[in-house]
């Protein structure tokens, strides 16, 4: 989470996160990586709200390895989007 609070405080309106895709095709090899992530965006929200930064501006992901044409659209969604703060 500091990362996200690090990115804020250096000008960033948004910041998007993107992990491994759950499910029966798993094939994250950060093991845990992406479930912590989740757990760690259900409770960050409150911190949001501290720094007056909307919800949406910080969004997670699940992507798959085979999501080659989504992943970059993921990202051009987050910029296009209009300023967050």
């Amino acid at each position: 989470m500091s990362w996200i609070t690090d990115s804020i405080n250096n000008g960033y309106d948004s910041v998007i996160i993107m992990g491994c895709q759950k499910g029966d095709d798993y094939q994250c090899h950060f093991v845990r990586g992406s479930t912590m992530t989740v757990e760690c965006m259900s409770k960050f929200g409150g911190t949001l709200e501290q720094i007056n930064l909307e919800s949406e501006c910080v969004v997670l992901h699940e992507v798959a390895i085979t999501d080659i044409k989504r992943a970059p659209a993921l990202i051009k969604g987050m910029e296009e989007m209009q300023a967050c703060l």
